[in-house]
């Protein structure tokens, strides 16, 4: 009995050594460092900036329409001839402004076929109608009729273009018109400006300048005998053609259309 219980004694004892041996793992204290978050930026677009315009190069090149007209009784001989020139103009990046010029440099054959701006009301139609009757009455003496118009850039800036336009009609030795006139064309209101558009006061002025009367610059200025180049305005419609530098209007007339 001693026996059994001496053994279970060492038992226990050898128990509770095998116990006081175990070591724990060390706890740590330190706190968990937070990861940063990640924020998702977004992606920006790089600013779009406006393409730049070209420099306002303006340049010129013409255009000719052509026609005649052969007698109908059959002879096979020319009786009218018909032709149109006019000017053609080209500014690399500027597409609209260009086909806004050669829309109204278009019109100038436009009219001259239809018979406007002549000074003479005939028309392509009605001078093939004259020449026919007029082939029966001079009979080998005929000479072909025929209507001539050509225009002419004379000056352009970026603001303006000046040309001119000759017109030449011949109806048989008896009867020839001829005319020329001048145009002044705003490129920006896309219309051709009278006198008065340059400025309030300027047809006083140049009236004053000249030691004439206003009502002779206002006929000057319906029948178009006047433009402006890289000089100043030139007056076509006295005896010699004349032109008023700027200088001597600035103030009367818009500083836009001054060449400097």
């Amino acid at each position: 009995m001693m026996k059994k219980l001496i053994a279970f004694l060492l038992m226990i004892l050898m128990i509770s050594l095998s116990a006081c041996g175990e070591t724990k793992a060390p706890v740590s204290t330190a706190k968990e460092t937070p990861r940063p978050v990640q924020t998702e930026v977004p992606e920006t677009e790089a600013p779009v900036t406006e393409t730049e315009k070209p420099p306002f190069d303006i340049s010129f090149s013409s255009d000719e329409i052509k026609d005649s007209f052969v007698s109908p009784d059959g002879s096979g001989k020319t009786i009218f001839e018909y032709s149109c020139t006019f000017p053609v103009a080209e500014i690399p990046g500027y597409e609209d402004t260009e086909a806004a010029i050669n829309a109204m440099f278009s019109s100038l054959e436009e009219d001259f076929y239809l018979g406007r701006n002549t000074g003479s009301g005939y028309s392509k139609q009605s001078m093939e109608e004259m020449a026919t009757d007029a082939v029966s009455v001079y009979g080998d003496a005929f000479e072909p009729f025929y209507m001539r118009r050509n225009a002419e850039v004379l000056y352009a800036n970026e603001n303006i273009i000046s040309f001119s336009v000759s017109d030449d009609l011949y109806q048989g030795p008896e009867s020839r018109l001829t005319g020329m006139y001048y145009q002044v064309y705003d490129i920006e209101e896309m219309k051709i400006l009278r006198f008065t558009d340059l400025g309030d006061d300027l047809l006083e002025e140049v009236a004053a300048w000249y030691s004439v009367g206003d009502d002779v610059m206002r006929v000057i200025d319906a029948d178009n005998d006047w433009y402006l180049d890289g000089e100043g305005i030139v007056i076509t419609g006295f005896d010699v053609p004349v032109t008023l530098p700027y200088i001597e209007v600035e103030g009367a007339i818009k500083d836009r259309y001054l060449p400097y």
